[in-house]
């Protein structure tokens, strides 16, 4: 089984030797004819590469763990004597008739 990362450190490597070549050339620390130049690029290179292989990077398999208990309770059936979801309630009875009003004899 690989671990690691060998490729991203090689390009890692690469790119940060040559970027660290050019800061030491602009700052002035190096002249430009110097063979560190050459070599700081390809030992960070090594170094990097071997720092990707032998990092342990990535994800870890887990163990198998059982499945922790729902919060949820079981699902129940719908009793058979309930009245149908989205159903409409039976219609009210009318309402009872008013007597007439009392008629005045004078």
């Amino acid at each position: 089984m690989t671990r690691g990362r060998p490729i991203r450190g090689f390009f890692g490597g690469l790119f940060f030797g040559l970027c660290l070549d050019l800061d030491l050339v602009f700052t002035g620390a190096v002249r430009i004819d110097s063979n560190a130049l050459v070599i700081l690029p390809i030992v960070l290179i090594v170094l990097c590469t071997a720092l990707g292989i032998w990092a342990p990077i990535g994800r870890a398999r887990l163990p198998a763990v059982a499945p922790l208990p729902s919060a949820l309770p079981r699902p129940v059936a719908w009793p058979d004597n309930a009245p149908l979801e989205g159903s409409t309630p039976p219609p009210a009875p009318p309402p009872p008739p008013r007597d007439p009003p009392p008629t005045s004899s004078i």
